[in-house]
């Protein structure tokens, strides 16, 4: 065996080298991890340097390289309809102040999925968007405290955060502003912070008892509850329950998702207000005010979960409760004839088959996507998103599973109905007696 020995000179650089090491472990933070300690309006942006960029230069950025020019940064999702609204604004804006403003959009998802998103987006609306983006991003939005896009940072040419803000405020006029030297009077987008839900597991008891798992009944109404955003679900959760949840909703959403047929909720196309006042059952708001009028007493939160055994019965207990909360609403489901889209068959000439395996009913804006699926399942998901804005009925008389790829979606009816043609449907305006949901005054 080889035996070295350190003299005490050597040993003093290696303690002084160890505690070097530790000091410099201790002190670094990595960039991305600064999630934890957000940035602030007055805050500098750093110098990162991004990958993944689409439709600049060079697929990767410095943020540095737009010093002198005012930055928007634009937090974004494909699957995000006010964000897709706004990609014409932000191509339209971008070329108005071109050279002065630039506006860069980042998002997480993978730069396969934004490069098909942007490929059936530009070949529906013929014009190619040119602003430059970054794809999987995974560090420069754990910089800042949102939980909703889209979310714009605005950065001025000196490297220094100046607004955040929703879309509302994204105008040729605030950019002039901004331009000029001059901060704009604008509304700050600030976004409750986000704390541990799951449906999974009962509403507000958060352990309190328990895990849930020897329950038989419960209910529960809530005011407005910050932190655990909007919606509703409806599912057999991890105990064992049938559980309808609904969060921060409005009067309306809790009669049409209480009355719901084979767990499809009445929506805005097949529901009546027979009431003096709409405005407590619902509103035409949208974004931040929408977000305040529900926190003014118009909000509220719900849970029932019931055995398994009493499945059947969840939605006349919610119905019960629903009138016993609001009582001065009574509601009933009638027969009424209705203008509505019927699927029909205009031709039998090409055979409409599955190749079986999972059933998939993929219906987007610009393209649909069904494969061993029926006529009664597309007319449901069409149904439940109301992606048509008005109902859909069933007339093919076809009873069996299909496959289909259509090059058309529902964001354009004409152009689905060519697709749909191609394998002997049409989508047709109709006077037909449908289900609607009627919400009255209690006299």
């Amino acid at each position: 065996m080889k035996i070295i020995y350190c003299s005490p000179g050597k040993r003093l650089s290696y303690i002084l080298y160890l505690l070097l090491a530790y000091f410099l472990l201790v002190m670094w933070r990595p960039v991305h991890g600064q999630g934890k300690t957000p940035l602030h309006v007055g805050d500098r942006l750093p110098d990162l340097r991004l990958s993944g960029v689409m439709d600049y230069s060079s697929p990767t950025v410095s943020l540095a390289d737009f010093r002198g020019k005012l930055l928007i940064l634009d937090f974004w999702a494909s699957w995000c309809g006010p964000c897709v609204k706004m990609i014409p604004v932000l191509d339209s804006l971008q070329h108005q102040f071109d050279g002065k403003v630039q506006i860069l959009s980042i998002t997480y998802e993978k730069e396969k999925e934004i490069r098909s998103f942007f490929s059936k987006y530009d070949r529906r609306n013929l014009k190619r968007i040119g602003v430059p983006g970054v794809t999987g991003d995974t560090v420069i939005s754990r910089l800042f405290e949102f939980n909703a896009v889209p979310h714009y940072v605005w950065v001025d040419g000196s490297g220094v955060i100046r607004a955040f803000t929703g879309m509302q405020e994204l105008t040729a006029d605030n950019i002039i502003k901004m331009l000029e030297g001059t901060v704009p009077v604008m509304a700050q987008k600030s976004d409750e912070k986000r704390i541990p839900y799951s449906p999974y597991w009962p509403l507000m008891l958060d352990g309190n008892g328990g895990d849930g798992s020897n329950m038989l009944y419960h209910s529960l109404f809530t005011g407005y509850t910050p932190g655990i955003g909007f919606g509703h679900s409806i599912l057999r959760d991890s105990t064992s329950h049938f559980r309808i949840t609904v969060r921060n909703c409005e009067r309306a959403w809790y009669f049409k998702i209480a009355h719901a047929v084979n767990g499809v909720p009445f929506s805005e196309s097949n529901t009546i207000l027979d009431v003096r006042d709409n405005g407590r059952l619902t509103s035409s708001l949208v974004g931040g005010p929408y977000e305040k009028w529900l926190q003014e007493g118009n909000g509220f939160c719900y849970e029932l979960a019931v055995s398994l055994d009493q499945e059947k019965q969840a939605f006349k207990l919610m119905q019960r409760d629903v009138e016993m909360f609001f009582p001065e609403y009574t509601s009933a489901v009638e027969l009424r004839d209705t203008t509505c889209l019927a699927l029909k068959r205009t031709s039998t000439a090409r055979a409409l088959a599955s190749s079986g395996g999972k059933t998939i009913v993929d219906l987007g804006p610009y393209e649909w996507k069904v494969s061993n699926a029926s006529v009664a399942q597309i007319i449901r998901r069409l149904n439940y998103f109301q992606r048509l804005k008005t109902m859909v009925v069933d007339q093919t008389g076809f009873n069996g599973k299909m496959d289909m790829l259509l090059t058309a979606g529902w964001s354009d009816l004409k152009a689905l109905n060519s697709e749909l043609a191609k394998y002997g449907f049409v989508l047709e305006p109709v006077q037909a007696p449908i289900q609607v949901l009627v919400i009255r005054d209690r006299k």
